[in-house]
């Protein structure tokens, strides 16, 4: 995988940083493709996904909450054995109003006997990207699942820190800290769309288009469409 000086040499090809004396410190470099990163997983969940087993023992209600450092949820594999590595039965999606309309009080009651695939059904709503439900609710003595999520990407802290992302947002990453560099150095000498338009070009390369037109935030883009 690429590291930050792999990335950031590159950049400064791009924005004529070559000489003895930098116009953007190593630092001020590192900082962009930190915030790049971020900026990647938040449009693009998929690019730093983690899978792990939850122990639901603490909390006996249905409404839980990805670990710390996660962004989004993205779902539920499979039921686990007590020893949180052996593989039990998988569990499904289910709507949750459906839920409701079966067992009004099933978010904070179960009645379901014991079992190694206990966990029968998940939800979840795009509105609340951090919490999912499991249905039945967990017992008195908890349970383990696996669930899929995206989190946040470990930062870099030195040049030679190596990426977080996949070689396949390499890219985007490039595209992203020439951005915030060069609409640095031309806030008050471009006009306000050079910033857009340096913008746009990181999404075009990580494959999203603007939601609607270019005043749009950077936080309202569509995902491409299929998707």
């Amino acid at each position: 995988m690429a590291t930050g000086q792999n990335l950031i040499d590159e950049v400064r090809r791009i924005i004529h940083d070559e000489s003895a004396t930098f116009r953007w410190a190593d630092a001020e470099l590192i900082d962009y493709l930190n915030a790049g990163q971020r900026a990647i997983v938040v449009l693009v969940p998929e690019a730093n996904l983690v899978e792990t087993v939850v122990d639901l023992t603490t909390s006996r209600i249905a409404r839980q909450s990805i670990p710390s450092g996660g962004i989004k949820f993205i779902k539920a594999t499979q039921n686990y054995a007590n020893d949180g590595t052996t593989p039990q039965g998988t569990i499904r999606y289910a709507e949750k109003d459906a839920l409701d309309t079966y067992e009004p009080t099933w978010e904070y009651v179960s009645t379901k006997a014991d079992d190694a695939n206990y966990f029968e059904h998940f939800c979840h709503d795009k509105r609340e990207p951090k919490i999912y439900y499991v249905y039945p609710a967990p017992p008195t003595d908890g349970k383990r699942l696996g669930i899929l999520y995206s989190a946040n990407p470990t930062e870099l802290t030195a040049v030679g820190s190596t990426i977080a992302l996949s070689d396949e947002y390499t890219e985007s990453l490039i595209a992203y800290v020439t951005y915030r560099a060069l609409t640095k150095e031309s806030r008050e000498s471009m006009p306000d769309t050079f910033g857009q338009e340096l913008y746009n070009q990181f999404l075009a390369v990580l494959g999203i288009k603007r939601a609607v037109e270019s005043s749009v935030s950077a936080s309202e883009v569509a995902a491409p469409e299929g998707d």
